[in-house]
């Protein structure tokens, strides 16, 4: 058992050391800030992917359209 001279380390002692160190939090916003940025790129990039593939669809629609439109007597599509 501990005399009241002798001191006994706390868990909560411990833990305050790590965050007295500045460099803890912002390394902790730093990954944060980084899985966002990637997160994201990654909805960035799937947006692009479905306009791209919007763009394509529309096309074909419309060249289907304009090829399967009656004729009409004396007008040009």
């Amino acid at each position: 058992m501990a005399t009241p001279t002798e001191t006994v380390p706390s868990r909560k002692h411990s833990h305050a050391h790590q965050d007295a160190n500045p460099l803890i939090p912002a390394t902790r916003r730093s990954h944060a800030s980084r899985r966002r940025a990637e997160r994201l790129e990654a909805d960035l990039a799937k947006a692009r992917k479905v306009i791209e593939v919007q763009g394509k669809l529309s096309a074909r629609l419309e060249h289907l359209a304009t090829d399967s439109a009656p004729a009409t007597h004396g007008e040009t599509t």
